[in-house]
């Protein structure tokens, strides 16, 4: 994924990368993101996590859209493809199988902060989908966006209303590979596709 000494699967257990994460936050390529983020708690959505420094920011050319995030967002505070849970780690992976560069790729959530409960109601979507349009507005180069899992997929409408290509893959998390290997396999390649339109 990147050069970063802190960039290796679940390297976000460790305290001192945590902290160094943090550190990141006012660099100018996620500075916007975060006090977008801030401003989400303080109007009373909940415990969003920040987007990962070591990823695109507001340069992104690729959207990884999940669902939700878990309670903790793998310990972190952070979306990031380093946390400590087993979807973060397979995700990491998978973004390395792509082929897909962190200088190119963003992950968010439709429904962007954890509110206590796993199910994922109407009224979540589509407060979801509003917070959705003003994160993508902070994102200028975005041409994809990979929609990475059902809720994700019911997204699709507001991706492609602003002309964004959309791809459609599985959730990589150990549920879906344990019911649906073969979906579960394929991600790397539906994520891969996003390489074909990204112009170096």
């Amino acid at each position: 994924m990147t050069t970063n000494p802190d960039d290796y699967p679940r390297s976000m257990r460790d305290p001192e990368v945590r902290e160094r994460r943090r550190a990141m936050l006012d660099q100018p390529h996620v500075k916007p993101l975060a006090l977008y983020v801030e401003k989400l708690s303080r109007d009373g959505h909940g415990d969003a996590p920040m987007p990962d420094p070591l990823l695109a920011g507001t340069a992104a050319r690729v959207l990884l859209l999940l669902e939700k995030p878990g309670p903790q967002a793998g310990g972190s505070g952070f979306i990031s493809p380093n946390n400590d849970d087993p979807s973060a780690d397979t995700t990491w992976h998978f973004l390395d199988q792509a082929g897909l560069k962190s200088d190119d790729i963003i992950i968010w959530n439709v429904m962007p902060w954890w509110d206590g409960q796993i199910a994922f109601t109407a009224q979540d979507r589509a407060k979801g989908l509003v917070q959705l349009s003003i994160f993508i507005d902070l994102l200028p180069k975005l041409h994809t966006v990979i929609l990475v899992g059902r809720q994700a997929e019911r997204a699709r409408p507001v991706i492609e209303e602003r002309g964004l290509r959309a791809l459609v893959s599985a959730h990589p998390g150990p549920k879906v590979r344990a019911r649906y290997p073969d979906r579960w396999n394929a991600i790397p390649d539906v994520w891969a596709r996003a390489n074909d339109i990204i112009e170096r």
